[in-house]
């Protein structure tokens, strides 16, 4: 405890925060001590030892396996360490450049510059939040570059990347999220050269590309192609001509275990192509995910046969398919193959009514695998999920879902109408760990009822109820449902962004507490 309370005050006199710095006594502890200290600290706070003493940098350095490098992150204590041959154990880094830096993009890029001389053994690298956009971007407060001068300096960072990962023997991941619709064509030729040359990976992402194609298509019809096991080319704009040139190289991927491609608007045309292509990773493929591409009912019916044939599929993501009542049959039929295999599936924002999910119960199979289920955007708690007596609800999954642990149902209208409120709730599976009710209408009456059919969820640890219409009224209602009886394992309550005042959370963090497990009420108040 002493050799802690020595490190802190030394943290806060290399902060500036105060002169309680007692040199004297840090330099009296060992080489193994104080790398076990250094491990323990945040890395900033770490790396802003390193200048204390000279020994230290590469010290430091030597603790460090995931370097980030971010707004808060110490620019010249990480060259310090990089000069002093530091980094031996370094294996990823994670480049964020979403919010800036404590410095210019172009000490950034000579910062990554001196990393590459130390010849780090990285086996990850993530580029994260680079954009080329020349004409106007809001830059942080402390960065003094803007503009062309801005754009300039990104260029020479992503630069400065690619020349460390290229033709890196070890590199097995490598993530490049960047917006590359303003990059100049010699930056896209350097990343496509760069992707076409590593003889180890076997994970790449390259998201919000808008060239996406350009960059990948070369490298995935060579070796690299072979060797992949996971890709990622979300947000990238395929369209269906993307998705067809995608399909077309599949053959040459034949143990590729997860395909992301969301949010690029294949259509059901590119839905039909990537259906063709996908008869070559049938007996590799694990995860897919096809989230807000546009699909609608005719692109289910053609991926429907197709996706059958996944033998190994185990995680299935279908946000946003615009599947609507006029896909149901087609997404009963995808599914009825896939069920005894799948763990994730993700069906939200599918514009699926109360007569939809209905109809997709009733013909759901059984999931002995599935562990997460989202159901969420989807308006069906309405009064006709509900009135037909005899016909399948929510009981139905307790029966086809045995080990389901989390049930997101985000926005699904739920106490809108007392009856359907009652028919999901009564029927929420035992299993449940995680569950989502977020964006729902969760007053006072509403609670009320809640209260009369909740059964007991004895597994449920994390709930959500942000945007739910609460005020201190339920408030005081819910700390009569949420008991030791019902959710005896519950450790997080978020009920942020509901008009709850702080009287109204502490009278309910006060009721919670009396909860063994209880650890945390994330309020907005």
């Amino acid at each position: 405890s002493f050799l802690a309370q020595v490190l802190a005050q030394s943290v806060a006199g290399a902060k500036g925060f105060g002169h309680a710095v007692n040199m004297v006594a840090m330099l009296q502890v060992d080489a193994p001590m104080l790398s076990k200290l250094f491990v323990a600290l945040p890395q900033e706070e770490a790396l802003s030892l390193a200048a204390l003493d000279r020994t230290w940098p590469s010290l430091v350095g030597s603790t460090i396996r995931l370097l980030t490098i971010g707004p808060a992150t110490p620019l010249a204590a990480v060259a310090a360490v990089a000069r002093a041959g530091g980094f031996l154990r370094l294996k990823a880094i994670v480049l964020d450049c979403r919010r800036g830096f404590r410095g210019t993009w172009v000490s950034v890029a000579r910062l990554i510059d001196r990393i590459r001389v130390c010849n780090p053994q990285l086996e990850r690298f993530a580029l994260r939040g680079l954009s080329f956009d020349f004409y106007g971007e809001d830059h942080p407060a402390g960065q003094p570059e803007t503009g062309l001068a801005a754009s300039r300096g990104k260029l020479q960072v992503l630069s400065s990347t690619l020349q460390l990962v290229q033709g890196n023997s070890t590199l097995r991941q490598l993530e490049i999220a960047v917006a590359h619709r303003f990059a100049p064509t010699s930056a896209m030729r350097n990343l496509v050269s760069t992707i076409r040359h590593m003889p180890a990976l076997v994970e790449l992402r390259l998201a919000n590309c808008r060239q996406v194609m350009h960059c990948v298509q070369e490298a995935l019809g060579s070796q690299l192609g072979q060797q992949l096991l996971r890709l990622d080319l979300s947000s990238g704009e395929l369209r269906a001509g993307g998705a067809a040139m995608l399909a077309a190289l599949m053959p040459n991927m034949p143990r590729l275990q997860a395909l992301l491609i969301g949010d690029n608007g294949i259509g059901p045309q590119g839905a039909l192509s990537l259906g063709q292509g996908m008869a070559a990773v049938k007996d590799a493929l694990q995860e897919l995910d096809l989230s807000s591409n546009g699909l609608g009912p005719e692109g289910l019916h053609a991926l429907a046969e197709p996706l059958q044939r996944l033998v190994r599929l185990r995680v299935l993501r279908l946000r946003s398919g615009w599947a609507t009542s006029e896909g149901v049959d087609a997404l009963s039929r995808l599914l009825q193959p896939l069920g005894s295999k799948l763990e994730l599936l993700d069906l939200s924002q599918n514009n699926l009514n109360a007569p939809s999910i209905r109809s997709l119960l009733a013909n759901w199979p059984a999931m002995p695998e599935l562990r997460s289920l989202s159901l969420a955007e989807n308006i069906f708690a309405t009064i006709d999920f509900a009135t037909l007596p005899g016909t399948p609800n929510f009981s139905r999954l307790i029966e086809v879902c045995p080990l389901l642990e989390e049930l997101d149902l985000t926005g699904i209208g739920l106490g809108s109408e007392e009856l359907s409120l009652r028919a999901i709730a009564s029927a929420l599976p035992p299993t449940i760990v995680k569950l989502q009710l977020s964006a729902s209408r969760l007053r006072e009456p509403q609670l009320q009822q809640l209260l009369e059919v909740l059964p007991p969820l004895p597994e449920l640890k994390s709930l959500a109820m942000t945007q739910a219409q609460m005020d201190n009224a339920a408030a005081e209602v819910l700390s009569r449902l949420l008991t030791f009886r019902t959710v005896p394992k519950l450790r997080l309550l978020d009920i942020r962004g509901n008009p709850i005042t702080r009287k109204g959370c502490i009278v309910l963090q006060e009721s919670l507490r009396q909860m063994p497990a209880f650890r945390e009420l994330r309020g907005s108040k």
